[in-house]
């Protein structure tokens, strides 16, 4: 059977008496540890000696992720409003709101990161700063006579394409 014996070489007597039992097992493998270390970095040892002997792939890496703070928003009614005034009128409305939304981004130090439409995707480096923003949003673009929704959640995000985090499933 094989067997791997592993010793965390206290004493130099110690390292020869396990070497002396590997030797009278056929399938035997002696790996000195290193001495000397801390207890956590004795362990670390371990677990790779006894990973390595079973032929366990050491575990993937994790995906990136960053605490972060996202702020979704989107007109209300934004189709029935479009149809209301047409696609010129719309889109001179969308230009204002856009102009008003990343006014309010550069405002509270908010990242754009997507607009599809009418709505808006943009990080923070926290909660505060977001809700704020929020705010300032939906109170501004009053004086165009639309109203917008805000959300905003706080938490481990995963950073997807190199740049733009969002929250894992």
């Amino acid at each position: 059977m094989p067997t791997l014996l592993l010793d965390e070489q206290l004493t130099p007597n110690d390292v020869e008496e396990t070497q002396y039992i590997a030797s009278l097992m056929p399938l035997a493998e002696f790996k000195p540890l290193p001495g000397g270390v801390s207890k956590s970095e004795v362990v670390s040892a371990v677990v790779e000696e006894i990973r390595r002997f079973a032929g366990v792939e050491p575990p993937m890496a994790e995906l990136d992720t960053v605490l972060a703070t996202v702020l979704f928003t989107d007109i209300v009614s934004s189709t029935e409003k479009q149809s209301a005034l047409g696609g010129h009128a719309w889109k001179e409305l969308l230009e204002r709101h856009h102009a008003i939304v990343r006014e309010a981004l550069h405002r509270w130090h908010g990242v754009e990161a997507d607009t599809a439409g009418d709505g808006f995707y943009a990080t923070f480096d926290g909660p505060a700063r977001a809700i704020r923003c929020a705010l300032d949003i939906t109170q501004r673009v009053h004086e165009l006579g639309i109203e917008v929704r805000a959300g905003v959640h706080t938490g481990e995000c995963e950073i997807v394409d190199a740049c733009v985090p969002r929250t894992p499933p």
